[in-house]
Parts: C-alpha cells; sequence; structure tokens
C-alpha cells in the first residue's frame, strides 16, 4: 500500500530525468485516480531554466556548495603538490617555477578561505588556476604530460560553474591552446628533452588528440549541460511536491479540526439537553410530592434558575379579578426584594408578563433592548433576553413562569419544549396544592374518594399510581384488583397490555406486575374497556365473553367492574375489581370508581410522562458519554468497534453492524459488526448491501425500522437469501451516515425474533447516534489521511535529499536506482540519459541496484 501511494508522486519527481517520447509516439495516460473532496491543490511549477538563463535558488546554493567543496579539497591536496613540485623543480634546475607554484597556492588558499570573495571570482580563479596546470604541463611535457586532462577537466567544471555559455566557451579555448602548442611545437618553437617528447614534435598526432580531445569534451560537456537543467527541474518539481504536501496537510488538519469542533458541539447540545430534561424530571418530582403553594412555587424557581443556568426565575399567579399578575416565588436578592414589595404587573399589553396573560402565549425577547413591551426592572440590571410562559390547567390561566439571561438570544427550540413541559407541571401541581384548604384533613378522615385522590396526586411513577387506585379499591371491600396500562403502535393501535399492579385479598394472583401480554390475549374486547360496567355474577351474565368466564372463573371471580382510565382522547388504561360473592356494587364504590376512571387516568399520564423525562434524561446522557468516547478514538478501527458496541448498548440490540459504501462506484469499504461471528463481515459484499434495507435506507436518504426481514418487501435479492439462511425473521432499525449531507454508510441495529420490535423513539436514538458517528469516522478519516500524507511527504524529502547530494553523474545516477528500487519495491531499475546514442554510438546504459 506505502509503494502505490509514493508511486505517483516519484514518477513526476524524476519525469524530467527521463527521456522525451520519440516523435510521433504519444506517452501514455496517467492513472486514472480516485474523486476526493478536497481543494484542488496548487497549479505545478513549471522547470526551471538552465543554469545560464537564470538558475533556481537551490542550484545556486548547489553551485556554491561545489566550488566551495572542491577548493577545500584542492587546498588539501594542493600543500602536498607544492612540496612535490618544488622539490622535483629544485633537483631537475627548474628552480624559477617555485615562485610560480607558491603564489598559486597562495591565491587557492585566499579564495577557498576568504569569505568575502564572490562566487564569479572563486570559480573563475580556480578554472584559471586548472588552465594554467593543463599549460603548464603542456609547456613540459608536450602530448606526454597531464596538461591534456587538465584541460578537458576545465569545460566540465565551467559547464558547472557558470552553465552551458561558460562549458562552451572554455571548450573553445582549450581548443585554440591545443592548436597553440600543436604549431609551437611542430616548427620547433617550443622543445622539449627527448625522453618527454612522445610525439609532441609530430603534427600527425597533435591533430588526432585535439579530434579525441574536442569529441570528448563535447560528449562531457553535453551530458552535463543535458543532465543539469533538468536536476533543477526535478528539485523544483520536489519543492513543489513538498508545498503541495504541506498545503494538503494543512487543509486535512483544518477538517481534522472542523469535524472535531462539530462533535464538541453536538456533545455540549447533548449535554445541555440531558441537564434540562433532569431538571424538568427534578421540577415534575417536587410538583408531583409538595402540596404547600409557597415551598412548591420557591423550590420550583431555584430549580429552574440553578439547573438551566438563567439568571433569574419568577412565577406570577392571577389574583382573583384576574387582572394583576402577582409574584409569588423569585430568585435571588432581587426576588425577595420584590416579594417583599408586592411586586405585581398589570394583565395587557405593559410587560411581557402582562401580555402573556392576556394572550395565554409564551413571548420570547431575545434582545430585550428592542422589545417595546419588555418592563426594565432595575432590581435587573443585567437582563438580555426574557421568556414568558403560561401556567395552564385546561382552559384556565393560574399565572405566569418568567425567566431571564444575562446573554442575548439565549433560549432556543430546546429550551422553549422543555420550559413549556415544566411549566405545565407547575401549574397542574398549583392546582392540586389549592385543592387542600382547612378542610382537607376532615375530608380524608371522612371520604375514600377524598383518600383516593390524596393518593394519586402524590403518586409519581406508574407502579406508585397503581398501588393508589389498589389501596382504594381495597376499602370498597373488593377481593382483588388488576391495573392494566396499554401499549399502541405507531400507527395508533392496541398492540399490547401491561399489567401494572395486581391484588387479591386472600390468595396469590394469577398475574404478576410487569407482564406484557398481546392484545389478542386479552380476555375481553378492546371496545368492551372504553366504558364503565359491572357484572353483578359471573356465572348469570350473558354478556361477558366466554374467554373472559373462563379465566374469571378460575379465580373464583363471581362479580366483576371495569373502570376504563381515559386520557386525550384513548384508553390509556384498564381497572379490572373483582368480588368472591356475587351481587351488585354499592353506590359508594360506584362513585368512587367513577372517580378513579377521571383521575387515575390524568396521574397515570402524568407518572409516564415524567418517567418518560427521567428516561430521557438517562439515555442522552448516556448518548453524550458514548458520543465523548467515540470522539477520542483517532483510529478508524478502533472508532467502528466503538460504535458498534455502543449503538447495542443504547438500544438493548442483539447485535450490530456499521457498513461503510462508496456509493458512486458501488464498493464496500468495510463492514463491522458487534455480536457477529468474523465470517459473516469477511463475506459482506456490495450486492448484498444494496439489496437490503440498508440500500434502501442509503438511496432515500432516511432512517427506517423492519419489524420482520423477512417479509419487508424492500429487503430483497442476496439480502433476503441470507436472512431466510438464517431462518428466522429479525427486527432491525437502519439510519444513514450522513457527512454534510453525503451518504458514506449505515448502522444497524437487531434485535431477535423473540424480542420487541424497535420503536420510533429507539429510532430517533440510533439516528441521533448516527450522526455523531458519522462525525467521528470522518475525523478518524482525516486524520489517517493526513498520517499518510505526512508519511509520504517525508519519504519523499528523504528521497530527494540523497539524490542531491552526490557531485557527479555517476553517484546521482545511482543513487537514483537503489531509491526508486527501496521506495517501490522494485527488483532493478535503469536510467536513460539520451538521446545521445544516435549521436556518440553509445545507447541507454542500464545501471542496477548493487553496482
Amino acid at each position: 500500500m506505502k509503494d502505490e501511494q509514493l508511486k505517483h508522486p516519484l514518477e513526476e519527481l524524476f519525469s524530467d530525468l527521463s527521456p522525451p517520447a520519440p516523435e510521433g509516439e504519444a506517452e501514455p495516460p496517467p492513472p486514472p485516480s480516485q474523486p476526493v473532496e478536497e481543494a484542488p491543490l496548487e497549479p505545478k511549477a513549471k522547470p526551471p531554466a538552465p543554469p545560464e538563463a537564470g538558475a533556481p535558488e537551490d542550484i545556486r546554493t548547489w553551485q556554491r556548495q561545489l566550488v566551495r567543496g572542491v577548493l577545500r579539497v584542492l587546498t588539501i591536496v594542493g600543500a602536498l603538490a607544492l612540496v612535490a613540485g618544488s622539490y622535483n623543480a629544485y633537483t631537475e634546475g627548474k628552480a624559477g617555477l617555485i615562485p610560480y607554484y607558491v603564489g598559486a597556492y597562495v591565491v587557492l588558499t585566499l579564495i577557498t578561505f576568504w569569505r568575502h570573495v564572490p562566487y564569479g571570482v572563486q570559480a573563475g580563479t580556480l578554472l584559471g588556476l586548472i588552465y594554467g596546470l593543463g599549460v603548464l604541463g603542456l609547456f613540459e611535457a608536450g602530448l606526454s604530460g597531464d596538461g591534456r586532462v587538465f584541460l578537458l577537466t576545465l569545460p566540465v567544471l565551467a559547464a558547472v560553474f557558470f552553465g552551458r555559455g561558460g562549458g562552451i566557451l572554455t571548450l573553445a579555448v582549450t581548443m585554440l591552446t591545443l592548436v597553440a602548442f600543436a604549431w609551437a611545437f611542430s616548427t620547433g618553437h617550443i622543445v622539449i628533452p627527448v625522453a618527454q617528447q612522445a610525439n609532441s614534435a609530430d603534427p600527425t598526432a597533435w591533430l588526432s588528440g585535439s579530434i579525441v580531445f574536442f569529441m570528448l569534451g563535447t560528449l562531457l560537456l553535453t551530458s552535463q549541460n543535458y543532465l543539469i537543467p533538468r536536476l533543477a527541474a526535478a528539485l523544483t518539481r520536489s519543492r513543489g511536491l513538498a508545498q503541495e504536501l504541506a498545503a494538503h496537510r494543512a487543509r486535512l488538519e483544518e477538517q481534522v479540526a472542523e469535524r472535531t469542533r462539530e462533535l464538541q458541539e453536538a456533545n455540549w447540545q447533548l449535554q445541555r439537553r440531558a441537564l434540562q430534561l433532569e431538571a424538568s424530571a427534578e421540577v415534575g418530582r417536587a410538583a408531583a410530592s409538595i402540596l404547600d403553594i409557597d415551598e412548591l412555587l420557591n423550590r420550583t424557581v431555584d430549580l429552574i434558575r440553578d439547573r438551566f443556568g438563567f439568571y433569574h426565575a419568577g412565577v406570577f399567579l392571577l389574583d382573583e379579578a384576574g387582572e394583576w399578575a402577582e409574584l409569588r416565588a423569585a430568585t435571588g436578592e432581587a426576588g425577595r426584594k420584590m416579594l417583599a414589595q408586592g411586586h405585581r404587573l398589570a394583565v395587557g399589553e405593559t410587560s411581557m408578563v402582562g401580555w402573556t396573560a392576556a394572550h395565554r402565549q409564551p413571548r420570547i425577547a431575545l434582545d430585550v433592548g428592542k422589545d417595546a413591551i419588555h418592563f426594565d426592572n432595575p432590581l435587573l440590571p443585567h437582563t438580555r433576553s426574557e421568556m414568558t410562559l403560561p401556567l395552564m390547567v385546561g382552559e384556565r390561566l393560574l399565572g405566569v413562569l418568567d425567566v431571564q439571561s444575562t446573554e442575548e438570544a439565549a433560549f432556543d427550540e430546546d429550551d422553549v419544549r422543555t420550559l413549556r413541559t415544566v411549566a405545565d407541571q407547575i401549574a397542574v401541581a398549583i392546582e392540586n396544592a389549592r385543592r387542600f384548604s382547612d378542610e382537607a384533613l376532615l375530608l380524608e378522615a371522612t371520604s375514600p374518594i377524598y383518600r383516593a385522590s390524596r393518593r394519586l396526586t402524590t403518586a409519581t411513577t406508574s407502579s406508585e399510581v397503581a398501588d393508589a387506585i389498589m389501596d382504594s379499591v381495597a376499602e370498597t371491600g373488593a377481593d382483588g384488583c388488576v391495573v392494566v396500562e396499554f401499549e399502541y403502535s405507531p400507527a395508533g393501535e392496541p398492540e399490547a397490555l401491561l399489567y401494572l399492579g395486581v391484588w387479591r385479598r386472600d390468595r396469590e394472583p394469577q398475574f404478576q406486575a410487569g407482564m406484557r401480554v398481546p392484545i389478542a390475549e386479552s380476555p375481553f374486547p378492546f371496545e368492551m374497556v372504553s366504558t364503565l360496567w359491572t357484572v353483578a355474577d359471573v356465572e348469570q351474565d350473558e354478556q361477558l365473553p366466554q374467554s373472559a368466564r373462563r379465566i374469571f372463573e378460575t379465580t373464583e371471580a363471581r362479580a366483576l367492574a371495569n373502570i376504563p382510565l381515559r386520557t386525550g382522547g384513548r384508553v390509556a388504561g384498564q381497572v379490572v375489581v373483582l368480588r368472591t360473592t356475587p351481587g351488585p356494587f354499592s353506590d359508594a364504590a360506584l362513585r368512587l370508581y367513577e372517580m378513579l376512571s377521571d383521575q387515575a387516568a390524568v396521574a397515570l399520564e402524568r407518572a409516564r410522562l415524567l418517567e418518560e423525562a427521567q428516561r430521557r434524561a438517562t439515555v442522552l446522557s448516556t448518548l453524550y458519554e458514548i458520543g465523548r468516547r467515540i470522539s477520542a478514538a483517532l483510529e478508524l478501527d478502533t472508532t467502528l468497534n466503538a460504535i458498534v458496541e455502543s449503538t447495542a448498548q443504547l438500544v438493548q440490540a442483539d447485535r450490530s453492524i456499521i457498513l461503510l459504501v462508496d456509493t458512486e462506484e458501488k464498493r464496500l469499504i468495510k463492514a463491522v459488526g458487534y455480536g457477529y461471528p468474523p465470517e459473516p463481515m469477511a463475506g459482506f459484499t456490495y450486492q448484498q448491501v444494496e439489496d437490503g434495507i440498508s440500500g434502501w435506507v442509503l438511496r432515500e436518504g432516511t432512517p427506517t425500522i423492519s419489524e420482520n426481514i423477512l417479509t419487508d418487501p424492500r429487503n430483497t435479492g442476496i439480502a433476503l437469501e441470507v436472512a431466510r439462511k438464517e431462518g428466522e425473521g429479525k427486527s432491525i432499525v437502519v439510519a444513514p451516515l450522513l457527512v454534510k449531507g453525503r451518504a458514506i454508510g449505515t448502522l444497524t441495529a437487531v434485535r431477535n425474533v423473540e424480542r420487541p420490535v424497535f420503536t420510533t423513539d429507539e429510532l430517533r436514538l440510533v439516528t441521533m447516534f448516527a450522526d455523531q458517528a458519522a462525525i467521528a469516522i470522518e475525523n478518524a478519516r482525516l486524520f489517517e489521511e493526513m498520517q499518510r500524507r505526512a508519511a509520504q511527504e517525508h519519504t519523499i524529502r528523504d528521497v530527494v535529499e540523497k539524490i542531491t547530494g552526490g557531485f557527479d553523474v555517476q553517484t546521482i545516477l545511482q543513487t537514483t536506482v537503489k531509491e526508486l528500487s527501496r521506495v517501490l519495491g522494485a527488483s532493478d531499475a535503469y536510467v536513460e540519459l539520451a538521446p545521445l546514442s544516435e549521436t556518440m554510438g553509445a545507447s541507454a546504459r542500464p545501471l542496477e541496484e548493487g553496482m
């Protein structure tokens, strides 16, 4: 994988070192790349001009380093040569050359170690010294000496130091020098000892040597001038690639930071929502258990201020005439002062409290400075936004809840929904508390109905409501009682009944609290439970269904009463009262049962709402903790495993699976499951995804529930075949994983056939979690991409540094081949320096690793 990732950038880097394609032969197209949703990279820089046309700064730096390196080496070697040359000159009677040697060495030392010598002076002096050594060698030994070697070196170094123009100029100078020496030796103007003459006096030898010299010089000069511009282009390209990689890494880091911020914001919103629901539940518990109005209101406003983090909270109650809203409870020192002053506001358009009392509608001022009817209270100078909500019971207005914040636009839709629930709870609690008067103790002592009402008022859970009902029924002389709550499907049809409480006076009950029974197994047709009716004698009554008659005969019940619990236009539950002796129920018992039919239904609904709020708070708190845990994981596999495990935990599923797909290429990227053996995950295919309910969710972009995957028409093809092989229908919930509106996969929770099907609340919960999971997955993907890019950038930089560290063609080419073979995993490689093969007779030269 790493080799494939590096191959394309390295091909770009060394493209300028490759020979051009033959005329008429087009270069092969580049391999197709996968589309990536990224900002386009900067356009690639053009190859730099040759050095003489203005080399890039890297080449100039390299040239300076090369000159300095050569000068330092020559300074060290030159010291030894100075001693040896001076000794030879002295012994051979040429002591006059010693000052020349010393002067040349002094000049060499000065230009090497004096920092302020310009580059041109250093390089020119070095070339001058080499030229002088060449001339001296020809003068002393002719063709037998080393003068031609120095002169051959001269144009090569000149091309490196000053570009192609410098190389051509010095080649011309050296050729003229050879011609001059050839003429001088041939005509006898220069005479050297016979032992050193070799062919120096032969014009033909000089002509042949000059031709060879010219060919070698031209070859070396052409090679150098062909290679150096491409090295410059390679350096420029490498710098451009490094800049592109750095820019891309910066974009990746920015995207990771953005996704992290989004995830943190989502987690913060979940935590805030959980705290609000927890506060709402706490207010509900206080409202249900405190019957003193002042204590209730003081406790409530303190809870609202502390749990929601508001600046001020207060409750106004209407006076008897309905003209004034009087402050009855408020927070802080300002609240105590207003209560002491008897603070009140007129019902009408003069204040937000008055407006809400008049219109019986909530009102929000996101900026109180711009609200025309905001009451500017000097005791609350820091108020910047305010919300007022009516306290309603049915159609009656009891008062107004007022909350204020020091921040502008402090209230959002979640705040409004939660505080409306709190306001409704406060209103019901105020209404309940007002029922208690000075006659309460007398009524409680003498009236079973009052005692039943008191029990229902203080009940805060479904089981407490059931206990209150059974205690009240027991006072009527009954021998048993069953309290049932009905469960409805999303379509509004009754589908099951849940036993909330079962009581028998003289024996163990046949049913147990907590049992859940399908509605089809109920002893009564559903239409019978919606009215209050009695059966004086089970054995004699012909209207009683045979199924119910058999059940009650086994329990020795002889008389029955049915009490429907109606709320919100539908039957929420049922209370069945039984006696073991036949006979009609008394009028007092029937009056109590009628009261229970009304009040018990309200108490049950209130308890259900309170339990639902508590459950939501718990679920959101769990969701926040799970979100925090998956957001901390940056490795993709770790993140995916945490998501599927958390999904199963969140909705009590038996299994869960996450599928990452590329819908454009119809490719399954990854499948990770929880509760599955590894084989099904390894065998997953995109076709299986597309044929199944996950494919439907990807196409539609919406979450869904399937009550049975074997009978769901959306489950087709391979997906249906796999489900049939497993042999049982399952309930599943599937949510899309969306990143900026683009589906990257699905998240699925699975329950076995014997488990209850998923509910719409659980679907919403999985959908919320899927939104968090998608952000976490994208974060992990971006993090891995950033790491991969960083490693790629490091490898390219390392390769370029090794290649550009050589000072001669052979070393550079060998290093190129070696590094390309190492990075790309190739067994061998070669470089073509061409098209010189057509003119110089040398074909492409393979350079294998290890030469």
